[in-house]
């Protein structure tokens, strides 16, 4: 038994010193030249938790040097780590996470050895286990960051189930696990299949909690710029302002959290008419009126925008009129709904106008022909 110890020692202290040495480029090429990647992965089919973990620390460190990167991932040191994502013990678990996404920076190979690796699955489970430490999330996000450069694995990665676990990782408490979520969420807006899935997911509720909850400022600029991208789609800023994004937005703007909240703030009501009529009171001739666009009032300071589903849930009390203009001409004889809303239907020509501007105290609307119906 003393001498199984001693070789443990013996084998995590040549990992270490491996590690270290490879820090300094002239050793590290002096280590590849001598193939110490092959001794290296090798030792990944042990079975001692402390010499894996080394072993992992060692692989991270040695990825940094791009001639011991080729080396590793030709000798498959990817299937290796693979088998030991899953782990029980956190530190390993760590170790094996960092490895991986130190491995598959810029190296599209290895991130296509990883996606096709029997155990892929449970690597997407670890990101979904509420018992996963910040860091081994931190790291495994990063990974999936790495891998999602690729466009072909990213629309194959959608397919898996990942955007419910990154909507867990943003709620995760930490603050670079968040950060990580939200870079690999703000890629995935890229791809319209993807954006589909985070609207029906409730994905970007998880964001704008993340966003009104963190006091971190790092976390609010990145959240933020994710929300502006999200915004830059007509149903996913519709989808964010049904939520509460603008007040949200609104209030982090007025403590001047960061000019990057401006500027989410500014993609959701370009995308949005409705909204943007709702909060500025006014629509520029560049905006266009497209079907379904509603008009409740004028915006009260901390009021939450409503959606037209929420407004039609509502009971009927006559408290307030809804507008809501039917640009395509369409029937709206028949439509039930539960509240009362004036219709204002068949238009032809829409052009919007300030309510201010020229004095004028309610913006016009010119149309041909306008029937009006109310919906019940």
């Amino acid at each position: 038994k003393q001498w199984y110890q001693r070789r443990v020692a013996i084998t995590a202290g040549a990992l270490r010193t491996i590690g270290t040495a490879s820090l300094n480029p002239e050793n590290a090429k002096l280590l590849h030249d001598n193939e110490i990647e092959t001794t290296v992965v090798g030792v990944l089919g042990g079975d001692n938790i402390e010499v894996l973990t080394e072993c992992c620390n060692t692989i991270s460190v040695m990825a940094s040097n791009i001639l011991c990167k080729e080396d590793l991932t030709k000798i498959g040191a990817a299937q290796g780590l693979m088998k030991l994502v899953n782990s029980e013990n956190i530190l390993l678990q760590e170790a094996c996470s960092l490895a991986l996404a130190n491995l598959s920076l810029n190296n599209k190979p290895i991130c296509l050895d990883i996606a096709y690796d029997p155990n892929f699955k449970e690597l997407l489970e670890v990101l979904h286990t509420p018992e996963t430490t910040p860091r081994t999330l931190t790291y495994l996000c990063t990974l999936i960051f790495n891998m999602i450069q690729n466009e072909k694995l990213r629309v194959e990665l959608v397919e898996l189930d990942l955007i419910t676990a990154i909507g867990a990782c943003l709620t995760a408490g930490d603050c670079d696990a968040s950060i990580a979520a939200c870079k690999v969420l703000g890629c995935l807006v890229l791809d319209s299949v993807a954006r589909d899935i985070i609207v029906e997911s409730k994905t970007l509720g998880s964001l704008l909690t993340l966003l009104k909850t963190s006091t971190n400022i790092e976390v609010i600029k990145k959240a933020a710029f994710t929300l502006s991208i999200s915004a830059a789609d007509e149903a996913m800023a519709k989808e964010l302002n049904n939520n509460g994004a603008l007040k949200i937005l609104s209030e982090l703007d007025a403590k001047s959290a960061s000019n990057l909240t401006q500027i989410a703030l500014e993609k959701l009501l370009q995308y949005d008419t409705t909204a943007k009529y709702w909060y500025q009171g006014k629509l520029s001739q560049l905006d266009i009126i497209k079907d379904d666009f509603y008009d409740t009032g004028a915006h009260k300071p901390g009021e939450d925008f409503k959606s037209l589903k929420h407004l039609i849930g509502q009971k009927i009390d006559n408290k307030r009129c809804v507008i809501l203009v039917s640009t395509l001409g369409a029937d709206t004889e028949g439509v039930e709904a539960k509240s009362e809303i004036s219709v204002v239907g068949s238009t032809t020509n829409l052009k919007a106008r300030d309510r201010t501007a020229k004095g004028k105290k309610y913006s016009k609307i010119k149309k041909k022909k306008v029937p009006t119906a109310t919906l019940r």
